[in-house]
């Protein structure tokens, strides 16, 4: 990010505003290949206090660990291919970067959902 930043700056300044590239959609397509392998690691995470859908709900016992871990990661996978399509498409960079900040927050917020779903399956059970 520091480096799209940095040739930003440098293309503004240069008065290069002709540049077959906009660094601002290259960030939201790397962001999005970002997203899609860190939710690929995910799935290989155990249960612990520093990756992960970390959530006290999610924590109660490995079921609950599991399918909230496997379920962001899906979630996180869609939006990082989401993000590509959008960086891809879109025109306008800045549009693309809150369309993908976008999608990102409904993500998380599903995910809290999924989680505190599975807990009280989990607690139900019991």
């Amino acid at each position: 990010m520091q480096g799209v930043s940095l040739h930003r700056a440098y293309r503004d300044t240069a008065g290069d505003v002709n540049s077959s590239v906009d660094p601002t959609k290259v960030s939201v397509i790397v962001m999005g290949v970002m997203f899609i392998v860190f939710g690929n690691y995910l799935t290989k995470t155990r249960n612990n206090s520093i990756i992960g859908v970390r959530t006290t709900w999610s924590m109660y016992n490995d079921i609950t660990w599991k399918k909230s871990i496997f379920f962001g990661a899906i979630a996180l996978i869609v939006v990082g291919v989401i993000s590509i399509v959008t960086g891809a498409l879109i025109r306008n960079s800045m549009v693309a970067i809150f369309l993908e900040l976008g999608y990102l927050l409904v993500a998380v917020v599903a995910i809290m959902i999924y989680s505190y779903k599975a807990y009280i399956t989990e607690k139900n059970k019991v």
